[in-house]
């Protein structure tokens, strides 16, 4: 059997992590077509859903907060429920940061049951709504946990942080697919899912109604519907595969075993380092005999007397399998992890695994001589950067910049990168007196407009003194981000205010 969990929140929890203005606020978050890809709850009761545009939405919701889909950002959190459900299960496929499958073996005792309990306390740390599926296959797993999602309206009320769980015993897959529209199915091309509604074909369960002549099938059709009969009955071929956790290499040292077993750390650093010495020399070998190359290196160290531990991880410059390289690096790693205590056991692994010739890998790396690198390699160097100092010090630690200003596509060419103004507008203002919203007048030909922007962020705020005719004037300034305006600098003089930098 295959497990689905569907995480369709995770996004909008990772935003609300980073700007907690958005609790209780209609959200979206859309990707670079302005099609919406996940919604907060307070968006049911106004209609919005998913794969709406954001055009209609803003019909629908006035008042919508609009933020890009940062995907590293959320993978990023969606990698600790991983983690969560690798314990349980040896093959674990992430698919998306809000959906995963993982399968369920011989071991599972009452799997509903367990299922049930983990994404009850997952939900409830997490403070999303989560829903999970069990069936026999991918596609029927997949169908059941993203169609059976409760909306929070007026007509269904919800608990927020709740979870579901849909269970499709063996011989049921027929009926649940049966309402399945041919669009949720990647498999086929728009061209032959467009013949086959003019046979009046566009959901599975209408592929046992329709009656086709076969002189009216085309080869293309005949193996569409070969390929849509297997999948109504729940057959897709696709195996879950055993994609987290990522591939590595892992060597230990307990210096309790060699010693006495007293229970008395090592503090001295000579006995350190040679230990670091052989575990990446141990590590070096293994990945000579397997012909792969780490790309990370991950220490982590126990103290004695039951101090806990810590650890330390660190992107190589290059992918490597040098013994002498990863050693510096291990020894790097130690001396970041500051503490005077002794030090009972260690624990090296070495990951981000990958096949092909070092020194070619290398030449696509950031840390190598070579500054000139292809645009792929210098995106996933970039969103591991991201990553690490985000698993250090939260998902808020670092911003993308496109959720500082969202700009509509013709600004990127007819806007420099900043511009100054000088305009006065009208602000409201909450009560430490710190901007909540701000109108701007403008003319349209012979039409006078009056737009509000919201004010989502105060990033910073100062103070400014100035000398003119031998008085002082003292202003303060606040550097906001603001919807639909992004990244805006309003002075406050006296009562007036003014509106003068706006950035792309």
């Amino acid at each position: 059997m295959v497990a689905c969990l569907y995480l369709p929140e995770i996004g909008i929890a990772v935003e609300r992590s980073r700007i907690p203005d958005l609790w209780g606020e209609p959200a979206v978050l859309i990707d670079c077509a302005n099609i919406i890809m996940s919604v907060s709850p307070e968006c049911a009761v106004f209609g919005v859903s998913p794969g709406q545009k954001l055009s209609g939405a803003r019909t629908l919701c006035p008042d919508l907060r609009v933020l890009p889909y940062d995907q590293p950002a959320y993978a990023s959190a969606a990698e600790q429920v991983w983690d969560i459900l690798a314990l349980e299960s040896s093959t674990v496929e992430p698919v998306s940061p809000e959906l995963c499958f993982f399968l369920i073996d011989h071991t599972f005792a009452e799997p509903t049951q367990r299922i049930r309990d983990l994404t009850t306390r997952l939900a409830s740390a997490m403070r999303i709504s989560i829903t999970a599926s069990i069936a026999s296959s991918k596609f029927v797993a997949e169908y059941a946990a993203t169609k059976s999602v409760p909306r929070t309206g007026k007509g269904n009320p919800a608990n927020e942080h709740d979870s579901w769980i849909v269970d499709v015993p063996p011989g049921r897959e027929a009926a649940l697919l049966a309402s399945c529209p041919l669009a949720r199915i990647s498999r086929l091309d728009n061209a032959t899912r467009d013949r086959l509604a003019k046979f009046g074909i566009t959901k599975l369960g209408d592929l046992t109604r329709a009656q086709i002549p076969v002189h009216r099938l085309s080869r293309a059709l005949r193996e569409a519907g070969q390929m849509l009969t297997r999948l109504a009955r729940g057959i897709d071929g696709d195996p879950v595969k055993a994609l987290w956790p990522p591939p590595s290499i892992e060597r230990d040292i307990d210096f309790e075993t060699l010693g006495d077993g007293s229970g008395v750390g090592v503090t001295l650093t000579e006995p350190l380092h040679a230990a670091l010495n052989g575990l990446a020399g141990e590590i070096a070998e293994a990945m000579i005999a397997r012909s792969t190359y780490g790309r990370t290196l991950r220490l982590y160290v126990v103290f004695a007397e039951g101090n806990g531990g810590a650890e330390s991880e660190e992107k190589l410059a290059g992918p490597t399998s040098n013994a002498r390289t990863l050693a510096r690096a291990a020894i790097r790693l130690l001396g970041r992890i500051t503490t005077e205590q002794p030090i009972v056991s260690m624990s090296l692994r070495a990951g981000g695994l990958t096949g092909g010739n070092s020194v070619q890998l290398a030449l696509l790396d950031l840390g190598s001589d070579n500054s000139e690198l292809y645009p792929h390699e210098r995106k996933r160097a970039l969103e591991a950067t991201i990553s690490s100092i985000r698993k250090r010090w939260g998902p808020g630690a670092v911003l993308s910049g496109a959720l500082l200003n969202h700009a509509r596509k013709i600004r990127l060419w007819t806007y420099p990168l900043g511009t100054l103004l000088k305009e006065e507008i009208e602000v409201d203002s909450g009560a430490d007196s710190a901007p909540m919203r701000y109108r701007r007048r403008t003319t349209r030909g012979r039409s006078k407009l009056c737009y509000t922007s919201r004010i989502v962020r105060i990033h910073d705020r100062w103070k400014e003194r100035e000398w003119f005719w031998g008085a002082s004037y003292e202003h303060a300034v606040f550097r906001v981000d603001s919807d639909p305006d992004g990244v805006v600098e309003l002075h406050q003089i006296g009562r007036r205010w003014m509106l003068t930098a706006n950035a792309d």
